[in-house]
């Protein structure tokens, strides 16, 4: 049976503008917060086809995306050709929590991880425990990690809905907004949101978490559309 894993693998076009559209929104109240600067050096995991690499350029000091689809990867990196400081790399699937240590080892570390609409395509809530270590690994002192877009329950589908439909209105992709939902309905998307559903963590899980890793944790501002979900600022 076709997994999440594997359904991101095949680079779907699904998303295209809506996801855009939504990560843009992100990068913007990112920068608005302070939480990234010209100064920060931003790893971006799961980064997809560089939706948030193209909106931080000019913002930030350095990035580095990785992703377990490597279309997405050579997306990507054609995106970003003309900054160098721009990286990308793709990790394999299989692998892809246990592969950050080759950035440890190759030296690597940044001020700001983020980890954008990614977890609640993971299988358990252990292998986002084991994502957020692998993380801490990578940290510079003082260095947080923004686990954003976070589902705590699956009650607030159409607050979320409702949210996209007046930023799809305000910012005119309306009529990209009424395909994507009238394609999504027929798509393996939904037949597997439906059959393997969609992982979530409550608050107080979260706050389990960063007890065993030792960071603390603050709830952020709304910085996703997603209005239902919550965004996570975890600082060593």
């Amino acid at each position: 049976m076709i997994s999440w894993g594997n359904y991101w693998q095949e680079n779907p076009k699904l998303f295209t503008t809506v996801m855009e559209k939504s990560t843009e929104y992100v990068a913007n109240k990112l920068t608005h917060n302070q939480l990234v600067t010209t100064n920060s050096q931003v790893l971006d995991f799961g980064c997809g086809p560089g939706y948030l690499a193209n909106a931080l350029k000019g913002r930030i000091a350095s990035y580095f995306g990785v992703d377990i689809s490597a279309q997405y990867i050579a997306t990507a990196k054609d995106k970003c050709r003309d900054h160098p400081n721009f990286q990308f790399k793709a990790f394999p699937l299989e692998e892809s929590i246990n592969s950050l240590s080759t950035l440890e080892l190759e030296g690597k570390k940044f001020d700001t991880i983020i980890i954008l609409s990614v977890v609640q395509y993971f299988e358990k809530q252990q292998d986002v425990l084991n994502l957020l270590e692998n993380c801490k690994r990578l940290l510079k002192s003082g260095g947080k990690i923004i686990l954003a877009d976070v589902i705590s329950d699956e009650k607030g589908l159409i607050k979320d809905i409702l949210a996209i439909l007046a930023h799809s209105i305000k910012n005119r992709y309306f009529f990209h907004f009424l395909k994507f939902m009238v394609v999504a309905k027929q798509s393996k998307y939904n037949q597997l949101r439906k059959s393997k559903k969609l992982l979530t963590i409550s608050q107080t899980e979260m706050r389990s978490f960063a007890k065993q890793l030792q960071l603390e944790l603050d709830i952020l501002p709304t910085i996703t559309m997603q209005r239902s979900r919550i965004s996570y600022c975890l600082v060593s």
